[in-house]
């Protein structure tokens, strides 16, 4: 029983618990229930791309999130 308790290591994989800030972010968009990113700055030539692509570390936005535009004020309204 004192296994159970125990806290599990987290996967070495990016999930998508991770993508809160794309899901928070104005350059967001679902197409077919997949989340996308159309910030035009990151995903020239396209019109949009996988938050999975541009999220990861040689993605257009990278881990950090350099492209997120949020209006916080729409947040609380």
């Amino acid at each position: 029983m004192i296994a159970a308790a125990l806290l599990t290591v987290a996967p070495s994989h990016w999930d998508a618990a991770n993508y809160r800030a794309c899901e928070l972010c104005d350059h967001r968009m679902h197409d077919d229930g997949d989340l996308v990113c159309c910030c035009p700055a990151a995903v020239a030539p396209d019109r949009w791309r996988p938050v999975t692509v541009m999220r990861a570390s040689i993605g257009g936005c990278g881990p950090d999130a350099r492209f997120m535009r949020i209006n916080f004020d729409s947040l609380h309204a």
